[in-house]
Parts: C-alpha cells; structure tokens; sequence
C-alpha cells in the first residue's frame, strides 16, 4: 500500500523542481537553466509512466528512449558545469558508448518487452561516474567552493542517492530474492523514497541562489 501510494506521488514530486524552475527562470543561471530542461522531461515522463501504469498500458518499451535522453542531458548539464576538456571528452565517449548499448539492448538482447535492467545498469553506471567526477572537482576548488550555494552540488546529492540504490537493486537482483513479495516490496519502497529525495534536491539545486 504504501509503495502504491509513493509511486503515485512521483508526477507529484517531480513537479515540485519544475514548477520551482518556471518560476525563477529569469533569475536562473546555466546550470539551473539545464537542469529545469532535465526536470521538465522527468516530470512529463513520470506522469506518462504513472498514466500508463494506471490504464494498464505496456511501457517497457518506452524506458529505453528515456535512458537515452537522460544521459544526453546529464552529459549536458554536467559538462556544461564542470570546465574541464579531459573531462567533458572523456565523458562524451562514455555517453555515446552508453546510448549505443542502449540501443544494442533494446534491439538485440533484453528486446521491448521486459525491463532493459542492462540499460539501466549502464546509465547509473555512467551518472555515478559523472557524480563522483563532479565531487573531485568542487572539492578540489576548480568549480565551486562554497558547496551548498551550488546547485550542482545538490544535483549530484540527489544523483548519487537515487541512482546508486537503483544500480544495487538490478546488480543484485540475482542474490536478493526477489520473489518475496515482502523483500521485493521494501526494496523498491525505498527506492521509490530516494527517487521522491532526488526531486527535492533538484528543487533546492533551482531554488537556491549561487555564490562564488
């Protein structure tokens, strides 16, 4: 019961950030402008997976399009933040690198019609690995130093949050029993609560104010 009622909040949550973002959005810089393109998309794709969910609609196939668009803007508002060409290039051949076996997935392996796990697997892969970095680098001084002014800060606080227990769950997938309705239940419960923090600190990362 309350993983349904969590699920269903999402669209909820998710729209906090957007609706935070439309609000500032003259007041916003760079990186806050990209990540209200990334939480509109999220907030538009949570309400069409919580729509086909409710009418009962298959929509596996649509998960891989999502991851897909997801790393093209992650790439985007993480390179766009951090200035650094060894990164941003190395981040770009990962990101490409990722969307074609995205691609290779939907078309050859796990097909349309059961959860892209691989896929999704590779993109947490690939976010942690654009959390970390990003982390490096603000503790480092060579981007922000004041870390709760910057928004990208609280972007990857989310980031790291959610996706890592997303990589967990599909990672060990095979050793947790997940045929147990009750293991399986408060797992994903948890996750779905670390989805609903990630919105939030998206919306703090679009409301706060940077300083330098």
């Amino acid at each position: 019961m309350l993983l349904k009622i969590l699920f269903r909040s999402i669209p909820f949550f998710a729209s906090i950030p957007f609706c935070i973002g439309i609000f500032r959005r003259k007041q916003l810089e760079l990186t806050q402008k990209r990540l209200l393109t990334l939480t509109t998309f999220y907030f538009f794709s949570e309400s069409f997976f919580l729509y086909t969910s409710i009418t009962r609609i298959e929509n596996l196939k649509y998960i891989s399009y999502v991851i897909i668009i997801e790393l093209l803007l992650y790439y985007r508002l993480f390179t766009g933040t951090i200035k650094n060409k060894s990164f941003n290039k190395t981040s770009l051949i990962i990101c490409i690198a990722c969307m074609m076996f995205s691609v290779i997935n939907f078309l050859y392996l796990q097909g349309s019609h059961q959860l892209n796990s691989f896929s999704t697997l590779t993109r947490d892969s690939f976010l942690i690995f654009l959390v970390l970095s990003c982390f490096y680098f603000l503790i480092q001084g060579l981007a922000e130093k004041k870390l709760e002014q910057s928004p990208i800060f609280w972007v990857c606080t989310g980031v790291l949050l959610y996706n890592s227990s997303t990589m967990t769950i599909f990672a060990l997938g095979n050793i947790i029993n997940m045929n147990d309705h009750e293991s399986a239940t408060n797992i994903w419960t948890i996750n779905v609560f670390l989805n609903i923090i990630k919105y939030l600190s998206f919306g703090v990362a679009l409301w706060i104010t940077p300083r330098n």
